[in-house]
């Protein structure tokens, strides 16, 4: 399952790049990629839950750290529709996915930790 989450979590991530760059330039950006973007990351999340569910305690802080940014995501699609930039939180949601990402590769790759 953890497998199958950070599969999911690259997709998200390279439609957030895509994001990422109509916010820092101050382009809208396209429903369907935002879509996918928010819908592939409550699926990756619920997959994270379901394995900590199971009995993999470690994944609390990536469930903690998920809900956090996923948070944050609905907030800047909030602010985006009123035609503001917030590039700042957009900054925040990167670098807290960045370190939900790599705390979820390294205890899918190395699960004897």
């Amino acid at each position: 399952m953890l497998l199958w989450s950070v599969v999911c979590f690259t997709f998200v991530i390279a439609l957030g790049v895509l994001l990422a760059i109509g916010v820092f330039r101050g382009t809208p950006s396209s429903k369907m990629i935002r879509l996918f973007h928010g819908v592939l990351a409550v699926a990756g999340l619920g997959m994270v839950t379901t394995a900590m569910s199971r009995g993999d305690t470690r994944l609390g802080i990536n469930v903690a750290l998920g809900a956090v940014v996923i948070l944050l995501g609905v907030i800047i699609g909030l602010i985006r529709i009123k035609k503001m930039n917030p590039s700042a939180l957009v900054a925040c949601h990167i670098w807290l996915a960045a370190m939900f990402y790599i705390i979820l590769v390294f205890f899918t790759f190395v699960p004897s930790f």
